[in-house]
């Protein structure tokens, strides 16, 4: 096959990315969390509305899918077969970690769930420096939780089996 074939198959796949990140996106923001998110109103205790997270990630998805599309034409990565088919495991491999992550975190809570998360997928996607993830995996979720136990006042999932630790 040619190196053109190769190029538009790489900017349709980029296209059709970006158009279903857009649509989960606009999903999100008009229907998803109006109709799921807790009601600002009856969680007057709360520093940050419930929203606030879930609208800043909609919104940052809409802005990055339609980079995403706007790029797609300007594309000129080739990619052989063997990335394609590697491009592919790594995106099932990824959604299953975060079916697993989600089962996983009721049991034993957000924070230790994270940091075998993050070193997982780390080391998948080719992040091989074992320290730098350890260190990546344990830091960012610790400095998360405290920063959205203390700071924001958001009660972070615990997991049955910690639910009196921390």
């Amino acid at each position: 096959m040619s190196k053109q074939f190769f190029r538009a198959r790489i900017r349709v796949k980029d296209f059709y990315l970006g158009l279903a990140f857009l649509l989960f996106a606009l999903l999100l923001i008009f229907w998803l969390i109006p109709n799921y998110v807790g009601d600002p109103l009856t969680q007057s205790h709360l520093k940050v509305r419930p929203g606030t997270l879930p609208d800043l990630i909609g919104y940052l998805l809409v802005f990055l899918s339609l980079l995403l599309i706007y790029q797609s034409p300007r594309t000129s990565i080739l990619v052989s077969r063997s990335e394609d088919k590697r491009f592919s495991w790594t995106i099932v491999v990824f959604i299953a970690s975060i079916f697993l992550f989600y089962f996983v975190s009721l049991l034993v809570g957000l924070l230790p769930s994270s940091m075998v998360i993050m070193f997982v997928l780390m080391r998948i996607y080719g992040y091989k420096k074992t320290w730098i993830n350890v260190v990546i995996a344990v830091v960012l979720p610790i400095v998360l939780f405290v920063f959205f136990e203390k700071v924001a006042q958001v009660q972070i999932p615990r997991g049955i089996w910690f639910e009196d630790l921390y």
